[in-house]
């Protein structure tokens, strides 16, 4: 029979507290991707995809989810998931600079900064283009009508750019 040492517990329990951190991590990322990323990619399109339920709007439920992306109002999506990392990115560069760290973390912050803001300009940009198509479209008699097709995955890829951008900068926040 083999006796432990006391030293032989005090590993174990730190392997055992270090493998609770690393869970605890991936749940809080999981938790943190499926909240702040994935609801606010998917809900726009379920509740519009939920019109098929209705009977009054069964027939035209693709052409409302069609027309919702056409004019680009999935880029509302984009520009809150870019504002809510540009204020996390910002939080954690405040911390950085009150600690007095001069390292290249806080160029990768300031990166991460810029390049939301940028997407919250393209998205506002895509949002009025595409409210301006519908409304001359809507003039002239053509319901049918809108966007480009350039303008529409313009759209779709900022979304999804932005939703990938928002993450990884909340890695980095997280790791700061």
């Amino acid at each position: 029979m083999r006796t432990h040492k006391q030293s032989d517990f005090a590993r174990t329990d730190t392997d055992d507290f270090a493998r609770a951190h690393i869970m605890f991590d991936v749940s809080h990322l999981l938790a943190w991707l499926l909240l702040t990323i994935v609801v606010p990619l998917i809900a726009p399109v379920a509740l519009l995809a939920l019109l098929a339920l209705s009977r009054r709007f069964r027939h035209r439920a693709r052409e409302l989810l069609h027309r919702s992306i056409r004019e680009g109002q999935l880029c509302w999506t984009a520009i809150a998931l870019s504002a809510a990392a540009t204020y996390e990115a910002a939080d954690v560069l405040t911390r950085i600079a009150l600690a007095g760290d001069t390292s290249g973390e806080i160029a990768l912050g300031w990166g991460f900064v810029g390049c939301h803001v940028l997407i919250i300009v393209v998205a506002s940009v895509i949002v009025l283009l595409g409210v301006m198509d519908a409304v001359l479209a809507e003039d002239a008699g053509d319901y049918t009508a809108g966007a480009t097709p350039l303008l529409i995955r313009t759209s779709i890829g900022l979304v999804l750019f932005s939703a990938a951008l928002s993450a990884r900068s909340h890695m980095w926040a997280m790791a700061n």
